[in-house]
Order: structure tokens, then sequence, then C-alpha cells
């Protein structure tokens, strides 16, 4: 692994972000395939809210395209494995973000229409430092092992991903 300054920008990588008590830290893992220029992206997002992950922007899954529902049904997926991890631990973070781009093979959405290219962000806010552990390791399973549809995703084409865990507890210093 590489270690990266806060706020580089890197093309063909893949990175993970970890913030506590306001340090970043930031790591790099060597992605094989460069993502390209995104045009004609599909995008979705997911919060967790009353213990669902709901779209958000007021948007139902009755609107979405077929190749939408698959961005929104492993958001789901991803989101439910991880609240099925930290259950255990009786882990509720304050707040859960997934969204899921999916890069098309076509200039327009077609019928016809491939995924070239995924990303999956996962954003967490946590109560504590504790929390914060509990949950990074849970998002790691649930996008490295544990997820069925991240792992088929996997199997269509290539899959990066962001992690953001920050901690809303005060520390003293």
């Amino acid at each position: 692994m590489q270690t990266v300054n806060k706020g580089t920008i890197i093309v063909g990588t893949l990175l993970h972000k970890i913030s506590t008590s306001g340090h970043s830290t930031t790591c790099a893992t060597k992605f094989h395939n460069k993502i390209t220029t995104m045009n004609n992206t599909q995008k979705v997002t997911v919060e967790l809210k009353n213990g669902k992950f709901r779209l958000t922007e007021g948007r139902k899954a009755d609107d979405l395209n077929p190749k939408a529902l698959v961005l929104y049904a492993t958001a789901q997926c991803a989101g439910l494995t991880i609240m099925g991890i930290i259950g255990k631990d009786e882990v509720i973070p304050k707040r859960l973000e997934i969204t899921i781009e999916g890069v098309l093979d076509t200039p327009t959405l077609t019928a016809e229409s491939r995924f070239r290219s995924f990303n999956v962000i996962y954003r967490v806010e946590c109560k504590s430092l504790a929390d914060q552990n509990t949950v990074s390791h849970a998002v790691r399973e649930a996008q490295e092992s544990r997820c069925g549809l991240v792992a088929m995703l996997k199997m269509a084409a290539p899959v990066a991903h962001e992690i953001s865990i920050v901690s809303s507890e005060s520390v003293n210093v």
C-alpha cells in the first residue's frame, strides 16, 4: 500500500479514506483498469433512514430504469450486509449512505448497454471512535467478500470503491 496526501486525486486506484478525530488517512491500492471519462453514467444513492435503506432526493424505485435498478439492488444489498455485520455489536451509525455509479459502454442508455465499470462510495458517520472501527471492518467485509451483489458486479466489470468514515465524538487533546 502507498500513502497519499489528503486531497490527492489518483486515477486508476482504489481509495480508502478513514477520518478519525480530525486526522485523515488515505490509502491507495493498485487498481488494474484505468477509470475512463464518464459519459454515460448511471448513479443511485441510498441512505439509512429508520432502519431501512431509501433512495435519496425523493426518488422512487418505480422511476428507475433497469440498469439503475441493478445499482439500487446492489446498494441495498451492501447496506443490509453492513447492518447485519455490525448488528451483533449493537452499533448503529448516525448516517450511512451508499452511492453506486456504473459507466455504460454506449453514449446513451439503450437496452443493449452494458456496464464497463462501477464505483461504490460508502459515507458513514458514527457516534464514537469505537463504533468507527466496527463499521470500518463491516464496510470492508461487505465490499470485499460478504455482499453477493457486489461480488456479482465484480464478475461483470471492474469495481472500484471509496470509503469515508467519520466520528462525531469529541476528542480531548
